[in-house]
Parts: structure tokens; C-alpha cells; sequence
């Protein structure tokens, strides 16, 4: 049963083990980190015109249809984590990849809201693997090797924000359309088959290289070795960040478009160059830790930035938000989510340990992550419509006050928890040397 198990995962049950960021297990997340990523970011961009102008869809539908990808992603995230718990990675990566492909398909060749729905259903369910992929990182014994993957799959999916909206500009040149079909392939309807290409792409690789992992199995954590209350403080302020993040990026497309009388292509340089604010951070991640000396200060400075871009967001006179106003906040909701990004997977990894049950823990602040996701757009449909777009922004400035608040609460409650958690932890190191010093002293008396 064992040399079976071990014939599964990919063991190697003698010799050294060595643990490196650059393994081929490693790689393909990164390229799955990157790939994904562009194909969720090259239609975001296009979304807003896509219903609108080419299915003459009501705007007010625009938060349910991009919130419907969270929507699946939420729920399969950690059904995907407690499949890689029990298989591989490999496996659980191939089926999610295909039902992405899927998804992008029926999305591209939609012809009312209600396939674009499906669509992004589907796609969503298959996105969710990204937390596969974070628990591959998080059962790697190594904890320097695994703090290094988790920078470089954060800068992965910081340059797939960055490059996915770029691409989305490219599909506005007239010259690259084609039909298929009855199907017009353009601005609109390209990102989408875009996304599925890429997805395909990373479902060969996956297969074709990604045949033997390595799988760490140690002993799991039970309930008294783990804080529950500390892992729900983890999901809650990881959810609130979220939020705040996937609440601007749906509601800045039709806002610099209704506000500002944006074209996609500008809509999508745009939204790359907030991509590129996501991705920087990650290049300087060594230096900052070494700067602030421990990672829970950079934490913190990432709460202060969250709450500083929401805050800059919010306004409530005037037309419109001035142009100034609306990059300053964007610039600091976006360079603070990969620092809390990279930070936060980082502390998680370390707190959790090393167990079998990698999969399950990372599945749960994934879906948390993915509830944000869900949230924000709703919360983002539900503010735009209520935003006079002649003489004001009150229903987006609901939106960030909203999520300016609630990353105040969880961020206050998190770090009265880390602190807590902390001293308990420090405690009985310092009990256990007490006794050996009493053990030490006896045998001295005797």
C-alpha cells in the first residue's frame, strides 16, 4: 500500500530530499498562475461592452454576470483542494483546465446573458484550481523554498493582470477579426476564445510534463495544533482585501466608460497599467521584508494602503471623480493587494505547518477569497447603477466606504488575534525550557 501511494504521488522514498523553487512541479504552477490569470483579466476589460453594445444586455446585469465566475469558483475551491488531498495535482489540474476551456467557449459564442452566465460559470469552476496550486507550495517542508514560491506566483499572476487587458486592446484593431460561423470573432467575443487558448495551452503542459510530483506528506494538524479561531481570522481579513480589489477592478471599467467616455482600448491600456502597479511590488518583495525586518509590519502597511485607495475612491461632490483622485486611489488599492497577497499566503503557510492536509486549509481561505470575489462585483453592480452619472458618485462612494470599514474591522481583529496567538505559542517554549533547566539542575544536586 505504501510503495503504491508513493507510486502515485511521485515519491522518492530513499535518499536526500531537496527542495528548490525551479522544480518542474513548481514551474507549472507558475506558468498555470500566469496563464490563468491573463484569461480571466483579457475579458474583464471587454465585459461591459460585450453585454451592452453587442447582446444589448441592461448595464444593471453587469455585476450578476461578472460575479457569476465567483460565484462556481467559491464552491469548487475547496472541493478541488480536498480532490488533491486525496489524488494529485496533476489529475485535479487537467479536469479543472478542460472545464475552463469550456467555459471560455460558450462565453465567446453567446448570444444572450444567460450563456454569458453559463460561461463564466464554468470558467470560474475551473479557475478555482489556483488554490491547488497554493497548496502545492504550502506542503513543501522548506519554508524559505516556500515563501520563494509564493513571491514568484504572485508576480505570475501580477504580469497576467498587467499583460491580459493589453491584449484586450489588441482585439479592438479591426484587421485581426474573422468570423466563425455566424459568429463575429472581435473585440467582444476575441478575449474570450483568447482565454480558452490559453487555458488549453496549460492543459498540455500540465499533462505532458507534470508526470511525476512530488507529493510532502507529514503528519496534518489536528484541531488543538491549529487555531480555528486564528484560520477564521485568516479567511476574514483575506476575504475584506478581496472585496475591496475585485469591487474596483468591476467597477472601474464602466466607470472610466460612462464617466469619462473611455473606448475599450483605452479602457484596456488602462487597466494594464493597474496590472502593472499589482506586479511591482512582488520585484521589491525581498528588499521590503528586509526594510520593515518582519513580514506581519508589511502586513500592516498593506492594510494602511488598502484602507488609504478606498478612502481616496470615495467621493461624494462634483461630477465626477476627478482624474487624479481616481488614479491615486487605484494606484494604492492595487500595489497594496500583492504585497498582502505574497504576506498573507506566507504567514498561513508558516502558521498551518506542514501536513496532508494542505489542501483542505488552502481550499478554505481560497473560497473566502473567491466569497470576495463573489461580493465585490455584486456589491460593484448594485453601487454602479445607483451612481448619477451626471451630477455625482454617491453609489460608488457606498461601495468603498463599505469597503474601506470592513478591512478597518478585520485588519483591527487580525492583529489583536496574531498577537494573542503569539504569546500562547511563546509560552510553552519557555515552560519546556524551564523544565530542562530543573532536569539539568537535579542530576547537578545528584
Amino acid at each position: 500500500m505504501k510503495e503504491e501511494q508513493q507510486r502515485l504521488l511521485g515519491d522518492t522514498p530513499t535518499g536526500p530530499q531537496t527542495y528548490s523553487p525551479w522544480n518542474v512541479q513548481f514551474l507549472m504552477m507558475y506558468a498555470l498562475g500566469m496563464l490563468m490569470t491573463v484569461g480571466f483579466s483579457v475579458i474583464l476589460p471587454a465585459l461591459f461592452d460585450f453585454l451592452t453594445i453587442e447582446l444589448g444586455v441592461s448595464h444593471n446585469w453587469y455585476g450578476f454576470a461578472a460575479a457569476s465566475f465567483s460565484v462556481t469558483q467559491t464552491a469548487f475551491s475547496p472541493i478541488l483542494g480536498i480532490w488533491y488531498d486525496r489524488r494529485t495535482a496533476r489529475e485535479v489540474l487537467v479536469i479543472s483546465l478542460f472545464v475552463n476551456v469550456v467555459g471560455n467557449i460558450v462565453y465567446s459564442l453567446a448570444t444572450n446573458l444567460w450563456m454569458v452566465v453559463l460561461g463564466r460559470m464554468l470558467s470560474g469552476a475551473g479557475f478555482a484550481n489556483i488554490g491547488v496550486a497554493r497548496a502545492v507550495f504550502a506542503a513543501c517542508p522548506e519554508k524559505k523554498v516556500q515563501k520563494t514560491c509564493n513571491v514568484v506566483m504572485t508576480g505570475c499572476v501580477a504580469l497576467g493582470y498587467a499583460v491580459g487587458p493589453f491584449i484586450t486592446t489588441i482585439f479592438t484593431i479591426p484587421a485581426i477579426h474573422f468570423r466563425i460561423g455566424k459568429y463575429d470573432i472581435n473585440e467582444y467575443r476575441g478575449p474570450g476564445l483568447f482565454s480558452g487558448l490559453l487555458s488549453f495551452i496549460a492543459l498540455v503542459l500540465i499533462f505532458i510534463l507534470l508526470r511525476k510530483e512530488r507529493k510532502y506528506v507529514r503528519k496534518a494538524p489536528t484541531v488543538g495544533e491549529t487555531n480555528l479561531l486564528m484560520v477564521a481570522l485568516y479567511c476574514a481579513v483575506y476575504l475584506s482585501i478581496t472585496i475591496a480589489f475585485s469591487a474596483f477592478e468591476t467597477n472601474a471599467s464602466p466607470l472610466l466608460h460612462e464617466n469619462y467616455s473611455w473606448t475599450t482600448r483605452k479602457i484596456g491600456l488602462a487597466m494594464s497599467l493597474f496590472g502593472l502597479c499589482f506586479a511591482v511590488p512582488n520585484f521589491f518583495y525581498p528588499l521590503m521584508i528586509k526594510a520593515v525586518t518582519h513580514e506581519i509590519i508589511l502586513l500592516y502597511i498593506s492594510f494602511a494602503m488598502a484602507i488609504a485607495g478606498c478612502g481616496f475612491l470615495t467621493y461624494l461632490g462634483g461630477e465626477h471623480l476627478p482624474y487624479w483622485q481616481f488614479f491615486l486611489g487605484a494606484v494604492l488599492v492595487g500595489l497594496s493587494y500583492p504585497i498582502f497577497q505574497t504576506t498573507i499566503f506566507g504567514l498561513y503557510g508558516s502558521f498551518l505547518g506542514i501536513g496532508d492536509k494542505q489542501g483542505i486549509y488552502m481550499g478554505l481561505i481560497m473560497l473566502f477569497a473567491n466569497m470576495g470575489r463573489l461580493v465585490g462585483p455584486l456589491w460593484a453592480g448594485y453601487a454602479f447603477p445607483s451612481t448619477n452619472l451626471e451630477k455625482g458618485s454617491f453609489g460608488s462612494a457606498k461601495l468603498y466606504l463599505a469597503c474601506l470599514g470592513y478591512i478597518f474591522v478585520a485588519s483591527s481583529a487580525f492583529m489583536i488575534g496574531y498577537v494573542q496567538i503569539q504569546r500562547k505559542r511563546k509560552r510553552p517554549n519557555f515552560e519546556v525550557a524551564s523544565a530542562q533547566e530543573q532536569d539539568a539542575k537535579l542530576l547537578g544536586d545528584h
